[in-house]
């Protein structure tokens, strides 16, 4: 019988690949029910074989998003799981391992990763998907103007994306103005004669 060539290459890789692989920072424990792994998406199981081949598979497979494994049975996976998931409360969970401290909207990301979403930046933080918002300054500069019930306004004069004032208060340390009702603010901004030059 013969083998593919990269199957070659990962067992030559399982054998010198340290058994500290599970501690790298790219694989995060968690525990799921075998179900899960059945998701869509590709699936390889390997039987009878020792931890740290199934390691060594998992790390040198370049869709594996996920690995089990329990008993000389090692399932690969490119099902995407939080690093947090825990499902032995719903039934029997097998120990996996995932490459994903955080899971949002559908998309894997490291402890420590940033990543944007809807104009706003997000941290992987403690396995969890961190909104970043800046601090509020309690008083304005110069090219802001105080609106009673509102706080610091600095009206740009030409036209943006919604994404672009956004990185503009952020960089001022604020953020984007989104009233519920637009024609109010502006009529709020008229009276109290804001924006005129």
């Amino acid at each position: 019988m013969t083998f593919p060539a990269e199957w070659s290459l990962i067992a030559l890789a399982a054998l010198a690949l340290p058994c500290s692989a599970l501690s790298a920072k790219w694989w995060h424990a968690v525990k799921i029910g075998v179900d899960s792994t059945r998701g869509n998406g590709r699936l390889v199981e390997f039987l009878k074989v020792g931890k740290e081949t199934c390691v060594a598979m998992a790390t040198l497979t370049t869709w594996s998003d996920l690995f089990c494994y329990q008993d000389g049975r090692c399932l690969i996976s490119e099902v995407k799981v939080a690093g947090d998931r825990d499902d032995s409360a719903y039934g029997p969970a097998v120990p996996c391992w995932t490459k994903h401290a955080c899971l949002f909207q559908g998309v894997g990301y490291n402890e420590g990763e940033t990543f944007v979403d809807k104009c706003l930046p997000f941290r992987c933080q403690n396995r969890s998907a961190v909104l970043q918002l800046p601090a509020v300054s309690s008083s304005c500069n110069d090219t802001f103007t105080i609106v009673p019930g509102v706080g610091c306004v600095n009206l740009q004069p030409h036209e943006m994306t919604w994404c672009d004032p956004r990185a503009v208060c952020r960089d001022y340390g604020g953020q984007l103005v989104s009233p519920e009702d637009f024609h109010a603010f502006g009529q709020r901004l008229a009276r109290d004669d804001i924006g005129r030059e």
